[in-house]
C-alpha cells in the first residue's frame, strides 16, 4: 500500500510541486532561476492577452458545449431508433470519428478545408454558392473559430453519442408506455420522460466537457497554430507558445496554475451541485 502510495504521489503530485515551484521564480528554459513570489500571477492577471485568449477559450467552450450535446442527442435518439442491420452501421459510422487519430484527422481537414484544393470549396463554387474560395482558417478569427470547434465536433461527438445512447438504454420503457396510454406524443415523451431521466449523466457530460474544452490543444495548434490575429489562441495554446517558442517556462507554469485553479473550482462547483441533488 504504500509503495502504491509513493508511486501515486509521485505521478500526481509531484508535476504539480514542480509547477508550483516554477511559476514562483523567473526561469527561462535554459538559463538559471531566482525566487520572485507571486509576481507572476500579477503579471499574468494584468496581461490582455491572457484576457484575450481566457475570451476566446469562454466563447469556444461555450459553443462546443452547447453545439455537441445538441448532435449528440440527436444522433443518439436516431441509434436508438434504428433497428437491426442500420443499428449496427450507425454505430460504426458514429464510432469512426473518435477513432482516428488527431494528427490523421486534422490532415484530412487541413486538405478539405484547403483554399486552392480543398474539396468543401470545391463544391461550394460547383453549387454556386461562393463566388471565390473561402479561407477557412485564416480569413477572419470567427470564421477560424467557427471551423476549428465544427471539426472538434465531428472529431468527439461519438464519445457523447454513446453516453448519452447507453444511459437511454436505462431507462424503464414503462415509462414510455404509460405515456402513450396517455395520449402523449413523441415531443413530449422526449421533454417529460427523456431529458429527465438522463439528467444525472447529462449533467456529469456537461462538467467533462467544459473541464475537456479547456484542456483542449492538439486540433486546434495542428489546424491554426492560434491564428488568426490570436483568433483561436485558447488558454492552453497561449500556455504551449510561453512555454517553448517564447521559452518563457515560470510564465507558461503561473498559466498552467490558474487552469488547473479553474478546473478545480468547476469540479467542486459540480460536486456540490450533485450533492444537493
Amino acid at each position: 500500500m504504500f509503495l502504491v502510495l509513493s508511486i501515486i504521489t509521485l505521478i500526481f503530485f509531484f508535476p504539480i510541486i514542480k509547477n508550483i515551484q516554477l511559476s514562483t521564480t523567473d526561469a527561462q528554459f535554459v538559463e538559471a532561476s531566482k525566487f520572485i513570489g507571486l509576481q507572476n500571477y500579477l503579471n499574468v492577471l494584468q496581461d490582455y492577452n491572457f484576457w484575450h485568449a481566457a475570451i476566446i477559450t469562454l466563447i469556444y467552450t461555450t459553443i462546443y458545449t452547447i453545439s455537441i450535446f445538441i448532435v449528440g442527442i440527436i444522433t443518439a435518439l436516431l441509434l436508438d431508433k434504428a433497428k437491426g442491420r442500420r443499428k449496427t452501421i450507425f454505430r460504426t459510422f458514429f464510432v469512426l470519428p473518435f477513432a482516428i487519430p488527431d494528427t490523421a484527422a486534422a490532415l484530412v481537414f487541413l486538405w478539405m478545408l484547403d483554399y486552392q484544393f480543398g474539396i468543401l470549396n470545391y463544391f461550394l463554387n460547383f453549387l454556386h454558392l461562393t463566388k471565390v474560395p473561402v479561407l477557412w482558417l485564416s480569413s477572419s478569427p470567427l470564421l477560424s473559430l467557427i471551423t476549428v470547434i465544427s471539426v472538434e465536433i465531428w472529431r468527439f461527438f461519438p464519445l457523447h453519442t454513446l453516453i448519452i445512447y447507453a444511459a437511454m438504454q436505462n431507462i424503464p420503457k414503462e415509462l414510455y408506455e404509460a405515456a402513450e396510454i396517455d395520449g402523449a406524443g413523441g415531443i413530449a415523451k422526449f421533454f417529460k420522460i427523456t431529458i429527465p431521466q438522463l439528467k444525472r449523466i447529462l449533467s456529469i457530460l456537461f462538467v467533462l466537457t467544459i473541464i475537456w474544452c479547456f484542456r483542449r490543444f492538439t486540433m486546434i495548434w495542428l489546424l491554426t497554430r492560434g491564428g488568426p490575429a490570436r483568433g483561436t489562441e485558447t488558454i492552453v495554446i497561449q500556455l504551449y507558445k510561453y512555454a517553448f517558442p517564447f521559452n518563457k517556462m515560470s510564465y507558461a507554469s503561473t498559466i498552467g496554475m490558474i487552469l488547473l485553479l479553474i478546473t478545480i473550482v468547476l469540479a467542486v462547483v459540480y460536486f456540490k451541485y450533485s450533492k444537493q441533488e
